[in-house]
């Protein structure tokens, strides 16, 4: 169950809905409230016990041109390598509400904190 957000619930319903594919080497499919066993493979493989499916497209929901959209990607994904954090590339996309998919990584070894 997530928190109680800011964002509206049909927005959040949205998140849920949504497949986070990963394009790892055997890719998959995450989904919000699914156990997954290729993400726990994929976890052992890079010894951590957690990550994170993050994007900078479109923050809060607000749609961004894709141009905008490309240009924070590349911030993000610049700042985890100057972390040291290891990542796969990704899209997040709702199945069928028509909103484009967004370009995403997963982080491994990224805690909330």
């Amino acid at each position: 169950m997530l928190s109680p957000s800011i964002i509206d619930s049909a927005t959040v319903q949205a998140y849920r809905e949504t497949e986070y594919r990963v394009f790892a080497e055997a890719g998959f499919t995450l989904r919000v409230g699914q156990a997954s066993a290729e993400l726990l493979a994929a976890h052992k493989r890079h010894k951590t016990h957690c990550s994170a499916f993050l994007t900078a497209c479109n923050p809060l929901s607000q749609a961004f041109d894709a141009a905008s959209n490309a240009e924070r990607q590349a911030a993000l994904a610049q700042e985890l390598n100057n972390q040291g954090l290891v990542f796969e590339s990704g899209i997040g996309q709702h199945p069928s509400n028509g909103w484009p998919g967004e370009e995403s990584l997963l982080v491994y070894g990224l805690e909330l904190e």
